[in-house]
């Protein structure tokens, strides 16, 4: 069950990371390549963890923050 549990958590995860990126190409050019370092090095900071509760807060606050970025790009067109 706990392998179900981290490949359902992976998956999740690879998503948002996937989201992120396409959500990066509506940004100006000049701004793409800082947004997605800055997307990259976040990821990457958590590569490592285990806890499958920390895991969920993470991702909760990935999806969060991805709908603050998609509002923000919007409202700069």
């Amino acid at each position: 069950m706990e392998e179900l549990r981290s490949f359902i958590r992976k998956s999740q995860t690879r998503q948002l990371y996937r989201q992120f990126l396409r959500l990066v190409k509506l940004a100006p050019p000049s701004d793409q390549k800082e947004l997605k370092d800055s997307i990259k090095l976040e990821f990457k900071k958590h590569l490592s963890e285990t806890r499958d509760g920390h895991i969920a807060f993470l991702l909760a606050q990935g999806r969060k923050r991805l709908l603050e970025l998609e509002n923000l790009l919007k409202m700069s067109k």
